[in-house]
């Protein structure tokens, strides 16, 4: 540690390899055990032993403030501008790291290195460690931010003891699969800004994936988001926060249209955009950066948001209003832009005939089971946000009309008035007896995968259910006998949409016949929430495998096809893997 702290010595150290050979980057000489220093937990390194730590008291750990934990670790810093300054670095990288939270605790409660063993009663006091995690989480963003400043443009962030994590109720080829399936934080594209007023962790990005280089796609991240919000949600509400600060907004540029040719302009406001942008023009600024289809007529697209909102809410402690209160005015005003859709002003917006949704080069036509799930429980949880608004005006920290209780009690009963229609006619349309129809005009026999995704959100927000339990279990029966028992024999995992023997509607189709990764791994997680836990891992199980057995580890790919081919490698939905863990932790 002192010689961590020796600026001198530790830039000397640093730069060495640099003066040997012709590297591309420094990386600092210092130890990812300085966070538990800079929290007055003593670190010392003894021959034949390693790091040895003194008691860990929560009290102590508790009381420390920013200001004295960055003084403290002031000469980590200073070694890392003393680094970037250096001649030896010009046209250089530096590079900075730290630990992971579960490794940073591992060794603050177990004092030592678990090779030998963690202490008998580690996992004893779960509310004890809930506590540290929350102190380490906001001190690694703290020295992160400094290490930033200072002149790092990289942070490694290193999780050795991340094998830790043993559940002997998974498979190891679930924790295998769980844990690659992060390499997308880092290798996706990845943008991270340094922090503002506004944005207090900064702005981040993913891509959609290398083939499609759109940021955060909105419909891809309502599954593949999940690992984001269980491991980094803060970075995960800012996302969602830029998404509701695009929704007002309008750029009446006119593109053509990939699918049809047409014209239609970039972004119209009150429509959510598909994206927040691309790598070759401002992020963040400039969104809906795709054109294949014209997105401001899609029609899962609000529901996405709104359900993404309430979900970063309710599965990070259900404390923090302001996020609900910034997001609320894009909430009313985008629910209100999608209802245009609804013609007939039966409740429900239909789908145009176009493929206006995520899957799209799949026309739907009328109500369709998929954008009518979401659309009801889209409106259930923003009744819930409103709520919960309501019930706390008093901390109100943005009194401005939109959030006035006049306006939320006003919009509550809107949405009320919407919902009981959209009830009325959902089931009554498109229930068969055994599932729920693609849409009310095609006459199509197609069996939807993912049919019920609303219904899987109402269950996991604690929202009333969309439909009755018997057809939410009949219905994924059917998805599982037909489009993955007998689709190829079960070999693939499930296509997005065959007929009950598992064949296409049109043999000449793309995306229905395709096996969507992240698709899959959030019926998985949706079976396992209604009960069905053994025909959720055997479906992953083959899914993982299909991912191994062609060597797509860490470029997983969108799609997998029984002819042998792939698309859109390095994809974003992939990681619904982490919905999958979500509700397998619940179970």
């Amino acid at each position: 540690i002192k010689l961590c702290l020796n600026e001198k010595l530790s830039t000397e150290i640093t730069l060495q390899p640099l003066l040997r050979f012709d590297l591309d980057a420094a990386i600092i000489f210092s130890d990812i055990l300085m966070l538990p220093y800079g929290l007055s937990q003593k670190v010392e390194f003894k021959k034949g032993i390693g790091p040895v730590l003194g008691d860990l008291n929560l009290e102590n750990i508790s009381k420390i403030n920013e200001r004295d934990f960055v003084e403290k670790l002031n000469p980590v810093y200073k070694l890392i501008n003393s680094v970037k300054n250096s001649t030896i670095t010009k046209n250089k990288s530096t590079i900075g790291f730290v630990g992971a939270p579960w490794t940073l605790l591992v060794y603050m409660i177990n004092q030592k290195s678990p090779k030998s063993g963690l202490k008998v009663d580690f996992f004893k006091d779960k509310n004890f460690i809930e506590k540290i995690l929350k102190i380490i989480e906001k001190f690694l963003k703290i020295h992160i931010k400094n290490q930033v400043k200072s002149g790092a443009q990289i942070i490694q962030i290193f999780d050795s003891w991340a094998s830790l994590l043993n559940d002997k109720d998974l498979p190891d080829w679930f924790k295998m699969a769980l844990f690659n399936e992060l390499y997308l934080l880092t290798d996706g594209g990845t943008l991270w800004t340094t922090s503002s007023k506004s944005y207090p962790v900064g702005k981040f990005g993913v891509l959609e994936c290398i083939d499609y280089r759109l940021y955060e796609s909105l419909d891809v991240r309502l599954y593949g988001s999940f690992g984001l919000l269980a491991l980094w949600p803060s970075l995960e509400k800012a996302v969602i926060k830029t998404f509701a600060e695009s929704i007002s907004k309008s750029d009446h540029t006119l593109r053509l249209i990939g699918y049809d040719r047409s014209l239609a302009p970039r972004k119209v406001k009150g429509a959510v955009p598909h994206d927040l942008g691309a790598p070759n023009e401002h992020p963040w600024e400039e969104t809906n950066y795709t054109s294949y289809q014209d997105c401001n007529l899609w029609k899962d697209l609000g529901s996405d948001f709104v359900l993404q909102v309430y979900r970063d809410f309710l599965l990070t402690d259900s404390q923090d209003i302001n996020f609900l209160q910034e997001c609320w005015p894009a909430i009313v005003e985008t629910l209100d832009y999608l209802k245009k859709f609804d013609l007939d002003d039966d409740g429900i917006p239909e789908n145009s005939g176009a493929p206006d949704q995520t899957f799209d080069d799949w026309q739907l036509h009328g109500i369709s089971s998929y954008c009518g799930a979401l659309w009801i429980t889209a409106l259930e949880a923003a009744i819930g946000i409103g709520k919960i608004l309501l019930k706390n005006s008093e901390n109100n920290s943005h009194p401005d009309l939109q959030n006035s209780l006049a306006f939320i009690q006003e919009n509550l009963t809107k949405y009320d008035d919407w919902l009981k229609k959209s009830r009325l006619i959902y089931h009554e349309t498109l229930w068969n007896g055994e599932y729920y129809q693609l849409d009310s005009k095609s006459g199509s026999d197609t069996i939807m995968t993912d049919q019920l995704c609303g219904q899987f959100y109402a269950r996991l927000l604690n929202l009333p259910d969309v439909v009755d339990t018997s057809c939410t279990i009949s219905a994924l029966s059917k998805i599982y006998e037909a489009c993955f028992l007998n689709f190829y024999d079960g070999q693939y995992g499930a296509a997005n949409g065959v007929r009950s023997d598992g064949t296409p509607e049109n043999p000449n189709s793309t995306h229905p016949q395709e096996v969507w990764v992240g698709i899959n791994f959030g019926l998985a997680a949706f079976l396992i929430q209604m009960g069905m836990k053994n025909q959720a891992l055997e479906l992953t199980k083959v899914v993982v495998e299909q991912i191994y057995a062609n060597g797509l580890q860490f470029r997983t790919p969108e799609a997998i096809t029984p002819v042998g081919t792939f698309r859109a490698s390095h994809y974003l939905r992939a990681m619904a893997i982490w919905g999958v863990y979500y509700q397998l932790k619940k179970d």
